[in-house]
C-alpha cells in the first residue's frame, strides 16, 4: 500500500518479465486463488492487524478497507497480476489462511512489512533453481523463485534462481540460506526478529537493525504530525511531507503537492 505506479516501476515490470518466463502452474493438489483476488482477500486479516497495532490512519475496519483496496488496487494488485500473468507466481490459498492466522496473534514489533514471516507465502514462485529472475516491480523480484530458492542478480540485473540449504545446514555465504536466514560459523541460522538479542553471531531480519544488542525495526509507523523520514514511517494513509505524517488523498478526492494521491495520480487537482 504505497504511492501510485509510476513510469520508473512499470519500465522495472517490464525489465523483470523479460528476464524470466516459464510456463503457467502445473494443475495439482494444491489450491491457488486468482491474483486478481488478492487485494478483497486479504483487506479483512490486513485491517485487523493494522488496526490493532496502529499501522493505518483510520478509526474503524471500513474506513481500513477503503484505504487499502485503494493502495492494494492501485499499485500492488496490477504488479502480482502481471507476475502470476507472466507464469512466475501464483496465490496459495493455504498461504492466505497462513498469514491470516499469524497477523491474529503476532505481537506487533515482531511484524516489519505485510508479507514478513508467514504472510511471504501467499504467494508462491514459480521459477526453479536456475530460472530465470530480475530486477523490477517494487522488490517483488524475490518473490519469483520457487521454495528454497532465491534470485541473484548479476551486473545487468537479470539474474537466476539458486538453491538455498535449510536451517543448520551447511553454508559458505548468506545467499545459500534463505532470506529469513543467514550463514553463521558456516550453518544457516534463522535471523533475529525486532526485539530479540543481536550481535555479530546473531544478525537481525533484513527489516531491523542491531541498535544496542537489540534487534529494532527501522521504520515504525508513525500517526500524523509524527516525525518520519520517508513514506515507509508513517501509518498506511499517510505521506511523509517536510518531516512529518500528512493524510494523503484517495482516489476521487482534491489533492496538491501538500496532498499526494494514496493511489492514481493527481491530475487537474483531483485523484
Amino acid at each position: 500500500m504505497r504511492p501510485s505506479p509510476s513510469r520508473s516501476w512499470s519500465l522495472g515490470l517490464v525489465g523483470l518479465v523479460a528476464c524470466a518466463t516459464t510456463e503457467p502452474p502445473p494443475a495439482d493438489a494444491v489450491e491457488w486463488l486468482p491474483a486478481d483476488s488478492y487485494c478483497e482477500r486479504t483487506a479483512g486479516l490486513f485491517c485487523d492487524f493494522y488496526l490493532r497495532c496502529g499501522w493505518v490512519a483510520a478509526a474503524d475496519a471500513e474506513g481500513c478497507s477503503a484505504i487499502f483496496i485503494d493502495g492494494c488496487e492501485g499499485r500492488w494488485e496490477p504488479l502480482y497480476v502481471a507476475l502470476a500473468d507472466a507464469g512466475l507466481i501464483a496465490l496459495r490459498a493455504a498461504g492466505v489462511e497462513a498469514c491470516a492466522a499469524h497477523l491474529a496473534s503476532v505481537p506487533c514489533g515482531e511484524q516489519a512489512t505485510d508479507l514478513s514471516g508467514p504472510c511471504r507465502g501467499m504467494w508462491e514462485g514459480r521459477q526453479p533453481a536456475g530460472g530465470a529472475c530480475g530486477m523490477g516491480a517494487g522488490g517483488l523480484e524475490s518473490l519469483v523463485c520457487a521454495p528454497a530458492g532465491r534470485c541473484t542478480l548479476d551486473l545487468s540485473f537479470c539474474g537466476s534462481c539458486t538453491s538455498t540449504v535449510g536451517l543448520g545446514e551447511s553454508c559458505e555465504l548468506d545467499r545459500d540460506c534463505d532470506a529469513a536466514a543467514a550463514c553463521v560459523a558456516q550453518r544457516c541460522q534463522a535471523r533475529v526478529l525486532p526485539g530479540g538479542p543481536c550481535g555479530a553471531e546473531a544478525p537481525c531480519v533484513s527489516e531491523a537493525s542491531c541498535e544496542n544488542e537489540v534487534c529494532a525495526l527501522r521504520h515504525v509507523k508513525q500517526p500524523e504530525d509524527g516525525a518520519c523520514q520517508s513514506l515507509l514511517d508513517c501509518q498506511y494513509g499517510l505521506t511523509c511531507v517536510g518531516g512529518s505524517g500528512r493524510p494523503t488523498a484517495r482516489l476521487g478526492e482534491p489533492c496538491d503537492a501538500a496532498t499526494p494521491c494514496a493511489a492514481g495520480r493527481c491530475d487537474g487537482g483531483r485523484c
